[in-house]
C-alpha cells in the first residue's frame, strides 16, 4: 500500500514545491522593486540632509566672516579711545580769542560701546563767558547703537592734565541722554553736527577758570590735555 501511495505523494510534493518556487519567483521582482524604491527614498532623504548641512555650514562661514570683520573693525576703533583715553586740544588761544568751540575726536565708553565726544568752549559759555573754559560731553550716533540700551544713563569722569600732579578732575552726569531725547540744546550747531549727535550735551559752563588754567600749569605749548579716565554706564 505504501509503495502504491509513494508516487502519488511524490507527485503531490513536487507540485507543491513547484508552486512555492513559482510564487517566490513571482514575488522576487516585486521585492526587488520595493527594495529599490526604499533605497531611492533613503537616497533622496540623505541628499536633503546633506543640503541642510551644507546650508548650515555656509551660514556658519558667513557668520564667522562677519565676526572677523567686526572684530577687525573694533580692533581698529578701540586701541586708544576707550578709558583711559587721552585727548589733546591744540590752538587753545586761537579758540579763546576768536570765541570758537572745539569738538574732540570721538571716544567710546567701552569696546563696542557708546560713542562720545567732548565740546570745549575755550572762552566759556553763558555763566562762564570770558572767565572760564566750558566743557560738555555729547553722545554721538555710533556704530554699535543697536546693541546698546537707550537712553543712556551714566557718567563720564574727565581729568585736565598738567605736568605736575594732581590733575584737575570732575564728573559729568548724563542721565536719559541719546536716542529718544530731543537732539542738542544749541542753535549754533550745523546740520552736519546735529546729524552726528544722538542727544543733547551735558557739562559745566564754569569748568575751570582761565586764571587757574594759566597759573597752575594746565596750559602748555598752547595745548590742553584731557584724559577720559572713566565712563560709568
Amino acid at each position: 500500500l505504501q509503495r502504491r501511495l509513494m508516487p502519488a505523494h511524490m507527485k503531490e510534493s513536487t507540485e507543491t514545491h513547484l508552486s512555492l518556487v513559482a510564487q517566490v519567483s513571482k514575488d522576487v521582482p516585486k521585492l526587488i522593486q520595493e527594495q529599490r524604491d526604499q533605497i531611492k527614498q533613503q537616497s533622496v532623504e540623505i541628499n536633503r540632509l546633506w543640503d541642510q548641512v551644507n546650508k548650515q555650514a555656509d551660514l556658519i562661514r558667513q557668520q564667522g566672516k562677519v565676526l572677523v570683520e567686526q572684530s577687525d573693525q573694533e580692533i581698529t576703533l578701540f586701541p586708544n579711545f576707550t578709558p583711559p583715553a587721552t585727548i589733546v586740544m591744540d590752538d587753545f588761544e586761537e579758540h579763546r580769542t576768536k570765541d570758537k568751540y572745539w569738538y574732540s575726536p570721538p571716544f567710546y565708553s567701552h569696546v563696542s560701546g557708546y560713542k562720545m565726544c567732548l565740546r570745549v568752549d575755550a572762552n566759556g559759555l553763558c555763566n562762564g563767558k570770558g572767565t572760564h573754559v566750558s566743557v560738555f560731553v555729547y553722545i554721538m550716533r555710533g556704530e554699535f547703537d543697536d546693541r546698546l540700551q537707550w537712553p543712556f544713563h551714566g557718567a563720564v569722569t574727565i581729568q585736565l592734565k598738567r605736568k605736575d600732579p594732581p590733575n584737575y578732575q570732575w564728573t559729568i552726569d548724563l542721565q536719559g541722554t541719546g536716542h529718544g531725547r530731543q537732539s542738542l540744546n544749541s542753535d549754533e550747531q550745523t546740520f552736519e553736527e546735529r546729524a552726528a549727535f544722538a542727544g543733547r550735551g551735558e557739562g559745566n559752563q564754569e569748568c575751570i577758570a582761565h586764571t587757574d588754567l594759566y597759573n597752575n600749569g594746565y596750559l602748555e605749548n598752547n595745548k590742553l590735555v584731557f584724559c577720559i579716565s572713566d565712563v560709568i554706564y
